[in-house]
């Protein structure tokens, strides 16, 4: 009885094994595959950052500490022109100055025009003796005081211009921290201008990479869907906390929001050569790299050596030759198996 059972397990194993061996002879046939052309080209190197949109120039302006504001004429985001009001402050107090320092002015003037004329009499003056002073000495003194009242008054006159905060360029009101009667703040301006005649983007980008970044090299800027032309304007010789500053300016005319968040491409090198997609490469555990290619429908692995990398490409410098194909999938196939390009 039991060498019965022996018997039919080992036909049902033999059956088992030529069914996976039949299945297994179905999977030889031809792999479905993906490839890319060796193809000669430019290849780009590039880095990457992230930034904020800044005005071209900020400008603060400052009013008169401790004055209370008169009049608001702007509000954030208007539109100005050159010379445009924006704040005045209370100015009666510095009024009154100028007008009392205009009055002892007159009156200096109307002494020394009488010293002068008692001098052409040829009289003598009995103040200027008691201080032991002559004529020609009070006329001097005189003099000189009148001079440093005209030095205050204009000194009163060109604080007065304080008062009324106007902008310096066309551009837009950035920031606003103050309202109709309310003090100008202290330290801090009341408000501050954008020129926006041009757009710039400051990032910080790491040692590493900002070694390879100079002033004048292209770069893209991505704001949603759109791509905008820039220009790497300033790159900071120092790093902080690890970061270096870098800054690129956008074209004239471009209206992306001061404040918005934007990633940058900065173009620092671009070489010629054979080009591969970097999805072809194979990395070896012996630290070389390879790439299998389509010959005659038929998988062959190649060693490469590459001589250049950016984020999606690579140039090849041996080991490939114009218009051959390589894999940019199924990469783990063996050399020998039959493929079919999709």
């Amino acid at each position: 009885m039991s060498n019965t059972i022996v018997k039919k397990s080992l036909v049902f194993v033999v059956l088992v094994v030529g069914a996976l061996a039949v299945l297994g002879g179905c999977s030889t046939g031809p792999v479905e595959v993906k490839t890319a052309e060796v193809q000669n080209g430019t290849l780009e190197q590039t880095v990457y950052a992230s930034g904020t949109v800044k005005a071209k120039q900020e400008y603060p302006l400052y009013g008169p500490t401790g004055v209370n504001v008169k009049n608001v004429e702007v509000e954030v985001g208007d539109r100005v022109d050159k010379g445009q009001t924006l704040v005045s402050f209370d100015d009666n107090d510095m009024r009154t100055q100028i007008t009392l320092a205009q009055n002892q002015l007159n009156i200096l003037q109307i002494q020394l025009d009488s010293y002068k004329k008692m001098k052409d009499s040829g009289g003598n003056l009995a103040a200027g003796q008691s201080t032991g002073m002559s004529l020609d000495d009070q006329i001097a003194m005189q003099e000189i005081q009148i001079k440093n009242q005209k030095l205050n008054i204009t000194s009163l006159e060109n604080k007065l211009k304080s008062y009324t905060l106007k902008a310096p360029v066309a551009g837009i009101v950035g920031q606003l921290l103050v309202s109709s009667g309310m003090p100008s703040p202290m330290g801090q301006p009341a408000v501050v201008i954008y020129d926006v005649s041009q757009r710039k983007v400051s990032m910080m980008l790491n040692p590493v990479d900002a070694m390879s970044v100079k002033v004048g090299q292209t770069a893209r800027v991505y704001f949603g869907d759109q791509t905008f032309e820039a220009k790497v304007s300033f790159v900071s010789p120092v790093s902080v906390n690890n970061a270096v500053n870098l800054e690129v300016t956008l074209g004239d005319g471009t209206e992306i929001p001061i404040g918005s968040s934007v990633d940058v491409e900065i173009k620092t090198a671009e070489e010629n050569g054979l080009i591969i997609p970097l999805s072809a490469v194979i990395y070896g555990e012996d630290g070389k790299t390879y790439v299998k290619v389509v010959e005659d429908g038929t998988v062959k692995q190649k060693a490469i050596k590459i001589s250049a990398q950016s984020a999606s490409e690579v140039l090849v410098e041996t080991g490939l030759s114009q218009g051959e194909k390589v894999l940019t999938d199924h990469l783990d196939l063996a050399e020998g198996q039959k493929v079919v390009t999709r």
